[in-house]
């Protein structure tokens, strides 16, 4: 019987747990859980970045696009040409192709063959002239881009525009025309200098702020992150028109 309790003894301890062992069981069991943890507020925080990056993307991508149409269908009228003469409608139609600094950044003023009417047998055609510049909003004070468009070309292309905000927290838009040499950073049809000529290509750069603000009242600061999109945009009319300088061999940058 003694030995068959000592035995019985002997059993009953190997089958429980020391307070030591219970230590280390709950310490690796700390340590996996902090370590899973990790892991997931660093999947949150990865995805999280992900969804940011793709709003800032698609912002850029859709002001980029609206912009590229209407340059590749800004259009001039050359009236000393006969084709140009069977094109005008009965009303007095201008063109304009403008490019001018705006508040550290760049306005485009254009005519161009985007618009599309909203109402069937409407008095209006694809003809449009468009503004594109950097604003701030009234409400916030944040820079966003904003695009205008008339239903039909204005008489007077200084008159205002109705603009609406094509995309928001644009820190900068950047349009440098190539005058056949460099890109520069103005062009005015309506000036005898870039008379009846279109630039044959014009530099787009948008500048998008990449983190979101907490709140409506918080504001950009100048040093904060941006993504940058940058394109090139050959302009298709621009070939019945003569370049303002030889074309060089080598087409720079400049960034």
């Amino acid at each position: 019987m003694r030995f068959g309790q000592d035995k019985m003894g002997l059993m009953s301890e190997e089958s429980g747990m020391t307070l030591l062992e219970i230590i280390i069981s709950i310490t690796l069991l700390l340590v996996m859980t902090i370590s899973t943890s990790s892991l997931l507020t660093n999947g949150i925080d990865m995805r999280l970045e992900l969804s940011q990056r793709s709003k800032v993307n698609h912002r850029l991508a859709i002001a980029m696009q609206r912009i590229t149409d209407d340059l590749q269908h800004a259009f001039l009228l050359n009236f000393k040409r006969q084709e140009y003469l069977d094109y005008v409608t009965t009303r007095a139609t201008k063109s304009l192709f403008m490019v001018r600094p705006w508040e550290n950044n760049s306005e485009l003023r254009l005519t161009t063959l985007t618009h599309k009417p909203r109402v069937a047998s409407a008095h209006e055609s694809d003809q449009t002239f468009v503004v594109y510049r950097i604003e701030k909003d009234k409400d916030n004070q944040r820079p966003h881009l904003f695009r205008g468009e008339t239903p039909m070309i204005p008489m007077n292309f200084e008159d205002d525009v109705p603009m609406v905000v094509l995309a928001k927290n644009i820190k900068a838009l950047r349009i440098s025309p190539w005058n056949g040499e460099k890109w520069i950073e103005e062009w005015n049809t309506g000036r005898a200098d870039w008379r009846d000529s279109l630039p044959r290509m014009v530099k787009v750069e948008v500048d998008a702020y990449t983190n979101e603000l907490p709140d409506e009242t918080s504001q950009y600061a100048e040093g904060d992150p941006i993504t940058t999109l940058r394109t090139v945009v050959m302009i298709p009319r621009a070939v019945d028109t003569k370049e303002v300088k030889d074309r060089s061999k080598t087409l720079k940058w400049d960034h």
